[in-house]
């Protein structure tokens, strides 16, 4: 991951100006994967159930979010991501 990435992954996670809906996909991340950290090495992860894309890249339309946040629920009930 190069400093760009990095570093919208991390405004991802702390900046609080996000939209709320952004917040809330984030916040499902974290729940489902038990902390921060491992939620924010999901996001930078290329995910095959995503088209090979990292979730972090799909997360600036309502569309990604929505895609991300599906993915996240597919693997809450052990469905394939």
């Amino acid at each position: 991951m190069n400093k760009k990435e990095q570093k919208k992954l991390d405004d991802l996670f702390h900046d609080k100006t996000q939209p709320d809906n952004l917040r809330k996909v984030v916040a499902i991340a974290i729940d489902y994967f038990g902390t921060t950290e491992r939620a924010k090495s999901w996001f930078g992860t290329e995910n095959i159930g995503l088209g090979s894309v990292t979730p972090l890249s799909l997360v600036n339309t309502d569309e990604g979010m929505e895609r991300v946040r599906d993915s996240i629920t597919r693997l809450r009930y052990g469905m394939t991501a």
